[in-house]
């Protein structure tokens, strides 16, 4: 049986009512899904939570509207009070109501698409949105699901079980300083918004984002940021001379630099070291995601003031779980445990089932990740030498080698992601390619995405936009591709497959 078999459109992977990924099989379903096409929107009942609002979600919405008999009204569930308030103030000016259902709240504002929009691009940014677990617990609860879907959790003493798998692979954070959110967006939410109220009295006022980052990494510093306060891109994280000039003008007021490393989706890792000079000299905070690669890979943590995780990636290596950590740095921030305690006050803590599913994976993801290391830089040796690829993206590339092993924990530890830019259409390799298609990444399946088209649909979609992203050294067509823990030459073989095909 074959290691890679075809998932049709809208295919939950892994088959689990929590998985954090679904089928776009070809390009032109990444496209209608993009586009609305109902046509493909009809098949895509499940996704990334925090893009897709999932069925179970939609169908407690649907069951408390009923319930309060709501006309003109449309509902959005959440996990919290603050978490409700917090969406409330994201709505205004549009009327809003807060109840509680269950164990959940809810903002009920007017049935108009332009607010629904607006309340899912809250979650999605802040990562705060009710669980899939919680929902299906609570349809349980009422009658619409006949039974819990099963599914291996760590049942004893979960939490302190998470909490030493997390030491083990980065031995250097005290879990005592460690605060774990619904999600790895919520956890950089939390972390930032608390270090903005840190830092504004201080009079600093700029952030400075280094190198090309996630989405809604960027989505937080352009949305949430108040008129005084000031986002600085600097898009390639590489070059060391334009962050040591801003910070000859401005150095008083830059109030922190956010990276990660390497960067999402071009793999650039900075000096971290010289980095961490400049913000040590000018008082400024250094925020360093290492989620590409990983805790068990890299050492960041000696750097950074506060250093984010998403778990849901090689820790919840199966793809069923979401979840996040913030780590603070006592050791490089004097007021470390009062920015923990804000942080704590803002975030969105793990719903347990989570936390219990999650134990039960993170424990053995280190002989995971083994794998995906040596997979990875087999399959990079055979990208790099075939003529339909142009340019493979990794920690091993000529460009940002020496900065990577600085950080790395030993050799080959490159983490699961290569980048591609291709000699070929897109659309015939994409289509071709044999492998779980869609987001995500750091899953013991091998999974790929036409990244830019998910995340920055509005610029590949334009020439105008296109131009820029190819001003930042983005080709709009590159393909990410998360190497997973099948035998190398199984993946090679895949690739051979879809690259022979065009």
């Amino acid at each position: 049986m074959s290691l890679f078999p075809p998932y049709p459109i809208g295919a939950r992977i892994p088959d689990s009512p929590h998985a954090v990924c679904c089928s776009l099989p070809t390009m032109k379903d990444v496209i209608g899904y993009e586009e609305e096409d109902p046509n493909v929107r009809k098949h895509v009942v499940t996704g990334y939570p925090r893009f897709v609002e999932h069925d179970y979600l939609r169908r407690l919405a649907k069951l408390v509207r009923l319930e309060w008999k709501l006309t003109g009204r449309a509902v959005s569930l959440a996990p919290s009070r603050r978490a409700a308030e917090g969406l409330q103030a994201f709505l205004a000016p549009a009327e809003t109501n807060l109840g509680t259902w269950k164990t959940l709240y809810v903002v009920a504002f007017p049935d108009r698409p332009e607010h629904k929009r607006k309340a899912r691009r809250y979650f999605q940014h802040t990562g705060c949105g009710v669980s899939s677990r919680q929902a299906e617990d609570l349809l349980h609860e009422t009658g619409q699901l006949d039974a819990i879907h099963p599914e291996t959790a760590q049942e004893d003493n979960p939490r302190n079980s998470l909490m030493r798998s997390l030491h083990d692979a980065c031995p250097e954070a005290n879990p005592e300083h460690i605060l774990l959110a619904r999600s790895g967006m919520n956890a950089f939410y939390s972390a930032f918004t608390a270090a903005r109220r840190l830092q504004q009295p201080q009079g600093k006022n700029i952030w400075i984002q280094l190198g090309w980052l996630y989405l809604d990494t960027i989505r937080i510093l352009e949305t949430f940021l108040s008129p005084k306060e000031h986002h600085i891109i600097l898009p390639d994280a590489g070059d060391f001379a334009p962050l040591e000039d801003l910070f000859s003008r401005d150095g008083s007021r830059i109030a922190g630099v956010i990276t990660e490393t390497p960067t999402n989706p071009l793999l650039q890792t900075a000096d971290l070291a010289r980095v961490r000079e400049l913000c040590d000299r000018h008082g400024s905070l250094l925020f360093v995601d290492p989620s590409l690669s990983s805790f068990h890979n890299l050492d960041v943590y000696r750097h950074a003031d506060v250093v984010l995780h998403s778990l849901t990636k090689y820790f919840g290596y199966e793809g069923d779980v979401m979840m996040g950590l913030a780590a603070f740095n006592p050791a490089r921030s004097e007021f470390a445990g009062h920015w923990l305690e804000l942080a704590r006050e803002i975030h969105e803590p793990p719903y347990q089932r989570d936390i219990l599913r999650l134990a039960a994976q993170a424990g053995t993801s280190g002989a995971i990740v083994e794998r995906i290391n040596r997979n990875t830089g087999e399959v990079a040796a055979f990208l790099e030498n075939h003529p339909a690829v142009k340019r493979v993206h990794w920690a091993g590339s000529a460009a940002t080698r020496t900065a990577y092993e600085r950080l790395a924990r030993g050799p080959g530890r490159p983490g699961g992601i290569l980048t591609l830019d291709l000699n070929i259409p897109l659309a015939d390799f994409y289509d071709a390619a044999p492998f779980v298609k869609g987001p995500s990444f750091g899953t013991r399946f091998t999974m790929m995405c036409p990244f830019m088209y998910l995340a920055h649909y509005d610029l590949v979609s334009s020439p105008e936009g296109r131009d820029r992203l190819r001003a930042h050294g983005i080709d709009p067509d590159l393909v990410r591709v998360s190497i997973g823990a099948e035998p190398a030459e199984e993946i090679i073989e895949g690739f051979q497959q879809s690259l022979g095909r065009v």
